[in-house]
């Protein structure tokens, strides 16, 4: 097994979006990558390395045995320059707060304890964020300000020991960014200037990823239902005929109908015959950082 991991997508996007010329040409050079590693041409992007790899596959006839993965691990989506906002405008004592940590859609504020109630109640009711005009009161607000342990369930992050007492989610489209703060990665003058980004709640389809693959193990001219990411370790290990090693989030009934007949009921690696276990056990995982929809 061999992971690849490509971030060309991923940065041109942020930089130029899906609309402009540069997006599409990255988003074509990507396929194109692709293409060559099914259709064993020249590869110019892995250089001599992925070349050597091929002709070593080739010469002991495994090329064709060799099952391809390409996945994201989630999607872009573009920046709304009207709703971006700076948590500095909520704030009356910048001094209250220690670190901020990740910014645009989801923003981590570290306080000290003693502080925690009162930063968060400036950022609950802060007026560059409020309801304005015809606000429905079923629609999700622009800017969503939690304590941590009343953070929905679904992000299984209220336990954790390294979350702050405060978290900021936005709707997507919407940004928030500091100026000022100290902050994880360190502020940048352009982060406002990014025209996509990924990060909002998943459940959002613009947020999913991309999942293809192609090999022996997979069905062909298949197209599945989405499926989380927590699911795509079963599939890589059941391909190599490797038995999880501890227990895993993933679900089977998510992914097992992916896999061609015979490999969907493969749960250890005895099950494979000495004969076949070679050939069967290559896996070439391209890590397209992020796709836009």
């Amino acid at each position: 097994m061999f992971l690849i991991r490509y971030a060309g997508v991923e940065n041109t996007l942020r930089l130029f979006g899906s609309n402009s010329d540069e997006g599409r040409q990255a988003i074509s050079r990507s396929d194109l990558y692709v293409h060559d590693l099914q259709t064993k041409k020249s590869l110019l992007l892995f250089s001599s390395l992925y070349s050597q790899f091929q002709q070593k596959l080739e010469e002991r006839g495994l090329f064709e045995s060799t099952n391809l993965v390409v996945i994201s691990g989630h999607g872009l989506r573009s920046v709304d320059s009207e709703e971006q906002f700076y948590i500095e405008e909520c704030l009356a004592d910048f001094s209250k707060i220690t670190k901020i940590v990740n910014s645009h859609s989801m923003m981590m504020v570290f306080t000290d304890p003693d502080e925690l109630d009162e930063v968060f109640f400036e950022l609950k009711v802060c007026d560059q964020w409020a309801p304005m005009g015809d606000y429905d009161e079923g629609d999700n607000p622009l800017v969503s300000v939690y304590r941590t342990s009343e953070l929905p369930e679904k992000f299984h992050w209220k336990s954790s020991r390294f979350m702050p007492g405060i978290i900021i989610m936005t709707r997507p489209g919407a940004t928030v960014l500091t100026r000022e703060l100290p902050s994880i990665p360190a502020g940048d003058e352009h982060a406002r200037d990014i025209r996509q980004t990924g990060g909002w709640d998943n459940d959002n389809v613009e947020m999913r990823g991309v999942f293809m693959a192609r090999g022996p193990a997979f069905k062909t001219n298949h197209e599945s239902l989405p499926i989380n990411m927590v699911d795509v370790y079963q599939v890589l290990l059941n391909i190599l005929g490797v038995e999880p090693p501890h227990r895993h989030n993933g679900s089977w009934a998510n992914v097992e109908d992916l896999l061609s007949s015979g490999w969907e009921s493969r749960t250890s690696p005895d099950s494979i015959s000495s004969s076949t276990s070679t050939a069967r056990s290559f896996l070439c995982l391209i890590l397209l950082c992020m796709l836009s929809y």
